[in-house]
């Protein structure tokens, strides 16, 4: 989705400025309208720097973003002024200084944090733009940049232990599967050849033997696809949002995934409606900071019961992913008067969960893995043992004939 710089007045005359993440840009110059504020400059958010390929199709790794936000949160909470922050990160050689020093420069001209890192051009999350624009809007700014150190701080933890486990079950299949497939493959064709006196039939037996085992190479290249056609349908504006669905609903990646994201749109709701943010444009705000598409699309589509007097509790109840007790917390604190308190606690309780789920999600994968290993090795030995058994039926054939 793009991301749109604007300037403008509100009601009161003073200027503004900031960015919107809209479809098209007549959405943003409404939600625009309905904030009070009428725009006079909106464009989309150029790259203004230039960072490497890696970091603008890929990412960085959370330990990188971990640490970016932690020493953000670290000065702006110490009462330091956003620019000298950027500043000191920028002076400090890590993989994300160019950015720090772009935005230095941008903050200090009276650009939106929010702006500055997007105009970078680096891949990040889909949520966290949206995540530092709501700590714009809210006030809150020092609040969301400590939640995304925690955050990334807890990725790096997981991504380390399933990065071990990969590594342990990659070691595996190259270094002891990988070695017999390519013998099989090629050295035992040629040895068939080179002893028998008919090489057409030597292929021929080759076939019946060792035709088959061929095909456990290709699970090196059926990885590799997958995570190519991942790759593809992220980028792709018309496959993203099937794609998102799909993978929300898997049952051992997508729970995580669920959680997460229901847990960021309830905490940034929490944060827009206690700064009195319009319900419709925090909702908005909210699906888009959740980090899913499919999330963020259905809180498009719920804005508009929002702006005909709908409560927050009957927009909730009928979006994708919501659990029953993100709705009950709506509800009661719809009643009690303390809406952002329930959003914000049934946020903490689908983080917990969902970190539980992360940390068991590696372990779960290294059994897969190994299964599929073992699996492999068994099919190995059952068609050695079989074709042992037609090289001795071939064998008491060629006697008999003798």
């Amino acid at each position: 989705m793009p991301v749109y710089e604007w300037q403008g007045r509100d009601l009161t005359g003073q200027p503004q400025r900031g960015t919107i993440y809209a479809e098209t840009s007549a959405e943003a110059q409404e939600r625009l309208r309905e904030r009070g504020i009428q725009p006079t400059l909106l464009r989309p958010v150029q790259q203004r720097t230039k960072v490497s390929w890696w970091a603008k199709t890929v990412g960085l790794r959370p330990s990188v973003l971990a640490q970016f936000f932690h020493n953000l949160y670290q000065s702006v909470r110490a009462g330091v002024p956003l620019r000298d922050a950027l500043e000191t990160i920028a002076d400090t050689p890590t993989p994300l200084s160019p950015v720090a020093r772009h935005a230095a420069k941008r903050v200090s001209a009276g650009v939106p944090l929010s702006q500055a890192i997007a105009e970078t051009g680096v891949a990040f999350p889909s949520y966290v733009i949206p995540l530092v624009q709501a700590g714009e809007q809210s006030g809150k700014l020092d609040e969301v940049l400590g939640y995304l150190a925690d955050h990334f701080q807890g990725e790096h933890r997981v991504w380390l232990l399933t990065w071990g486990a990969l590594m342990g079950c990659a070691g595996c299949y190259l270094g002891c599967l990988t070695p017999i497939l390519l013998l099989i493959i090629f050295a035992v064709p040629k040895i068939m050849q080179m002893v028998s006196r008919d090489p057409q039939w030597s292929l021929q037996l080759y076939e019946q033997m060792f035709g088959p085992v061929r095909y456990l190479l290709w699970g090196i290249f059926v990885f590799l696809a997958l995570y190519l056609l991942n790759w593809f349908f992220n980028r792709n504006p018309k496959l993203a949002l099937w794609w998102d669905g799909i993978k929300m609903k898997l049952p051992l990646i997508g729970l995580p995934q669920r959680r997460y994201a229901v847990a960021r749109f309830g905490r940034v709701l929490a944060m827009l409606h206690s700064a009195g943010i319009p319900p419709a444009e925090s909702f908005i705000l909210a699906g888009q900071a959740s980090g899913s598409l499919t999330i963020a699309k259905a809180a498009r589509q719920q804005a508009a019961m929002l702006k005909q007097g709908a409560k927050f509790s009957t927009a909730i109840a009928v979006m994708p992913f919501i659990p029953l007790t993100v709705v009950q917390a709506v509800t009661v604190g719809e009643r009690a008067g303390n809406l952002d308190e329930g959003l914000r606690r049934a946020s903490e309780i689908l983080e917990q969960e969902a970190q539980a789920f992360q940390t068991a999600k590696p372990f779960a994968l290294t059994l897969i893995y190994y299964a599929l290993i073992a699996i492999a090795i068994a099919f190995l030995a059952m068609w050695a043992w079989r074709s042992f058994l037609r090289l001795y039926e071939e064998a008491l054939k060629w006697t008999e004939q003798i």
